[in-house]
């Protein structure tokens, strides 16, 4: 069906396009998700891809903040250019909505990073776990993009938020970003939105740059390892439905401050003040921090100081009384185990 519609108005050549590839291997993933039998035996093939000259991280599904959108674009050129030298229609794939088309391309390139953390097994194979997870996801959004482009180049905005969220302050939000493209803005007018909204209140609470945190935020939003206005692609964009999706998960625009109380509690364990280090650990109490802060304390329990240590074990003995955050801890650490980085797999195995 999503062929179908990206091909509207273009005759197929017998030759598979790239763009062809691409979308089946996408959609290949969700009939996966729909198996009910394991097949942990299939060999993970490494092909070319368009992340295959850019830098990996431990911590995200992209290896740029770009996310290969313009390389997927080269490949719609090319495939344009080889149906237009076979007799078939130069036109590319279309779902004939531009915005529709934009958001779409975003998503299924976010999908063919995803697929790439198949087959990357770790103790819990975490990463499969997650991609999986991401990539149904992502089929709901696809599918609800297919349903907006059959009603036309009209996009009823209020209709479409409505069906993804029931949370009003999350639409009232999107519909101040937007302006002449209702489906998807850019990164950094999102930045600018949410600075203007909670700019003072972060500055205030936390005495810092409300945009190195507001910019924080976007990355874990697009699921990138880095975002710098400086270098960022003008490809690279936030469409409603990842927006919507992401917020929702995290419990609303509230999650802004939480993120930035999240970096004010890292900056705290990083320093190099033990006294500082040792009363932000005495401040949490019995209280679970963010994942984040979790595995540095991991990190801290390996380190030279003892004193930093003990204070830590303490804190873990806490923890360690209540169930509930006993397991999420545990989680934490072990996800730990498939961290690229060899300090933080030395302490969670400690």
């Amino acid at each position: 069906m999503l062929e179908q519609i990206l091909r509207k108005h273009s005759r197929c050549s017998s030759r598979s396009s790239s763009i062809s590839i691409s979308i089946e291997s996408a959609l290949g993933a969700f009939d996966f998700l729909n198996t009910e039998e394991e097949n942990g035996d299939t060999e993970n093939h490494h092909d070319a891809s368009v992340f295959d000259h850019v830098m990996s991280s431990p911590d995200s599904t992209a290896k740029t903040a770009d996310s290969g959108i313009e390389s997927l674009a080269k490949r719609l050129s090319e495939d344009t250019q080889l149906g237009s030298s076979l007799g078939s229609s130069p036109l590319p794939p279309t779902t004939e909505n531009d915005q529709v088309d934009h958001a779409l391309v975003y998503h299924l390139v976010y999908c063919e990073r995803l697929l790439e953390s198949l087959g990357v097994y770790g103790p819990l194979k975490c990463r499969e776990i997650y991609a999986l997870d991401r990539l149904q996801k992502q089929a709901d959004i696809i599918d609800s993009l297919i349903k907006i482009s059959e009603n036309g180049s009209d996009i009823d905005l209020l209709s479409v938020m409505s069906s993804l969220t029931e949370d009003k302050s999350l639409r009232e939000f999107w519909a101040r970003c937007t302006d002449q493209n209702l489906l998807y803005i850019q990164p950094e007018k999102l930045v600018t939105c949410l600075d203007q909204k909670y700019g003072a209140q972060l500055r205030s609470k936390y005495e810092r740059d409300p945009k190195r945190v507001l910019r924080h935020l976007v990355m874990r939003l697009l699921d990138v390892p880095n975002y710098d206005p400086e270098t960022i692609k003008p490809t690279c964009i936030v469409t409603l439905h990842q927006f919507m999706t992401y917020f929702k998960e995290e419990g609303g625009l509230q999650h802004v401050d939480a993120v930035a109380s999240e970096i004010n509690m890292i900056e705290k364990l990083c320093c190099e003040d033990s006294d500082t280090v040792i009363k932000t650990i005495l401040q949490l109490k019995d209280v679970l921090p963010q994942p984040q802060c979790i595995k540095i304390l991991g990190v801290l329990l390996m380190g030279s100081d003892t004193e930093i240590a003990d204070y830590i074990e303490s804190y873990l003995r806490k923890i360690n009384k209540n169930k509930e955050s006993r397991d999420k801890a545990l989680v934490v650490f072990a996800e730990g185990l498939e961290d690229k980085t060899l300090r933080s797999e030395q302490a969670v195995t400690t």
